[in-house]
């Protein structure tokens, strides 16, 4: 079973598998490359992957810049570091509220969030966002790094093959890469193939050759150590070295946790590849390449038209400049004038015009791009959740879905590998006792997170209306709320901070304390009043018949 698993053979069965896969995509994404993002995606299979010029047909720009747009707002309003956008949690709320506890976590927030802005995590972040949502799937890989913990390596759209398990989570990447002879022999000195170190010995560092990644679910996992004690098993090989064994692998290596970085847009009921914004739009991004063009062309013939003109002028001069003459003898033909053959009506470029316009509203609304541009533009440091979801409820409803699957996908799988890392490297403080053997999690606190939530806060808000509307005709509704959990649950979906809040014990005692200090003055004040009616009493002749006396004397008996 070993043998077969790190077999060349097998993998390379089971790469041309992935290729027919893949290949129902391929002309889609080579298309959006075309018209939407031309600096993606790599289909050739020569080693010149520096293109000084991509196959595009792009005139009008409005699609790459709503697909820049979506990527920019996806990083301010989801994992932005500007502000805290995940905290930790443990599975234990009341363990987590301990002050050492807590002091631990927060501690552990702050340790994460300075190692993700120190490496290249951000800016892999937006090229996987813009990846996903152009050609519907984005995909790299959290590695090592010898200076920072950790990097992300992102790989192009058509670099890359992947497979999902019966979850429907992807667990299997084929990847290649182009490495120089100096890439190879600084890493893998040891294993390099000969035609690497024979490039190497003649100085020929620059000569190029494909690595392929492969990262799988272990099939001969045991409980040995080094990679086959871990659940996913990574190869790296030249394809060219063809030696069997593990004697042919630059690196066996394995991982405890799943080390990608990927996001697919939507994903179809079976599908494994995910489709984007980029294939909805990409009908609309074509038309208006064309129709950028049409516009020109008819701009063009209207200031510079085609002409007719007599044949006597054949092979002269015909002066098309402003201001400029042509000279010809009139007495030669009848007809001697130059003039366009057609004229250009101008209800036609005006018809264009709101094509184009129509066109580019399309894609803007296809990308979000209202949404996001709002959330990329804020010149605040962090827009309100509130205000997110007040203006574009409609937009959040239908990115919902794609928030869950980055938040599940993506964000969660890239947390718990960092942190996993920087844990192994010593990077956290010594944890309280009651910490450890604890499930600990991350809670996002994003703008789009909360704005997210803050659907739930519409109904609690109209609940509270209408228990306002109604408290004054029937009292005895008020005791059917819990007012304290109902503030608890509005604010956590509105987004704010837990350190506003104080917990009900508190709440209640500094009501009572209130409702005390309040109740003082009317003690005082009934105190004083029956002081001054005994004082009349003792003052008052009780020997003559009266009302009082008589109570007096039925008092007494």
């Amino acid at each position: 079973m070993a043998e077969l698993f790190t077999s060349k053979a097998r993998m390379t069965a089971r790469k041309t598998g992935l290729e027919s896969l893949r290949s129902k995509h391929m002309d889609d994404w080579k298309k959006i490359t075309q018209v939407i993002r031309p600096e993606r995606g790599l289909y050739i299979e020569s080693s010149d992957t520096e293109q000084s010029k991509r196959p595009t047909s792009m005139i009008n720009s409005t699609p790459a810049v709503a697909s820049r747009t979506l990527s920019s707002g996806m990083i301010s309003g989801a994992s932005s570091p500007a502000y805290e956008w995940f905290k930790f949690i443990l599975d234990d709320e009341d363990i987590a509220k301990w002050g050492p506890v807590k002091q631990n976590l927060e501690t552990r927030e702050r340790i994460m969030r300075t190692h993700l802005a120190r490496s290249n995590f951000y800016q892999q972040l937006e090229i996987l966002y813009g990846d996903a949502a152009d050609f519907g799937t984005g995909f790299g890989i959290i590695e090592p790094h010898p200076t920072q913990i950790f990097a992300v390596k992102l790989f192009a759209i058509g670099q890359y093959l992947i497979q999902h398990n019966a979850l429907g989570d992807i667990d299997t990447v084929y990847a290649f890469d182009w490495l120089t002879t100096l890439d190879i022999m600084s890493r893998w000195k040891d294993k390099a193939s000969v035609m690497v170190k024979q490039a190497y010995d003649k100085g020929d560092y620059n000569a190029k050759f494909r690595v392929w990644y492969v990262i799988e679910p272990n099939q001969v996992q045991d409980s040995s150590a080094l990679w086959r004690g871990k659940p996913w098993v990574k190869f790296v090989f030249e394809e060219s070295n063809t030696v069997e064994g593990e004697a042919g692998f630059l690196e066996i290596s394995g991982y405890n946790e799943w080390p990608g970085f990927d996001l697919r847009w939507r994903v179809g009921a079976g599908n494994v590849w995910g489709s984007g914004c980029g294939s909805l739009a990409l009908g609309d991004a074509a038309s208006l390449q064309t129709y950028e063009f049409r516009d020109a062309q008819a701009v063009e013939k209207g200031v510079k038209p085609s002409l007719k003109a007599p044949i006597f002028l054949k092979n002269k001069p015909i002066n098309q400049a402003a201001g400029g003459v042509t000279y010809y003898d009139p007495y030669t033909a009848n007809n001697s004038d130059v003039s366009p053959i057609y004229q250009i009506s101008p209800g036609i470029l005006g018809a264009i015009a709101n094509r184009i316009t129509d066109i580019e509203r399309r894609i803007n609304e296809v990308y979000y791009k209202d949404l996001f541009l709002m959330l990329a533009t804020s010149d605040r440091r962090e827009i309100t959740a509130r205000e997110v979801e007040e203006k574009h409820s409609e937009k959040l409803l239908a990115l919902g879905p794609v928030l869950q699957r980055t938040h599940r996908d993506t964000l969660d799988n890239a947390l718990a590998r960092v942190y996993r890392m920087l844990d192994a490297a010593s990077a956290f403080p010594p944890a309280p006792d009651e910490f450890k053997n604890r499930a600990i999690g991350p809670r996002y606190t994003s703008a789009l997170a909360y704005a997210q939530r803050a659907a739930g806060a519409a109904s609690i808000e109209r609940f509270f209306g209408f228990l306002g509307n109604l408290a004054p005709s029937f009292p005895k509704v008020s005791f059917k709320v819990n007012a304290f959990k109902g503030i608890d649950h509005y604010a956590d979906a509105i987004g704010v901070p837990a350190e506003v809040m104080v917990d009900d014990e508190t709440a209640q005692a500094e009501f009572d304390q209130m409702q005390q200090a309040q109740a003082a003055p009317d003690q005082a004040a009934a105190l004083q009043s029956a002081a001054q009616s005994a004082e009349l009493l003792s003052r008052t002749d009780t020997t003559r018949p009266s009302a009082l006396s008589f109570l007096l004397q039925r008092a007494g008996g």
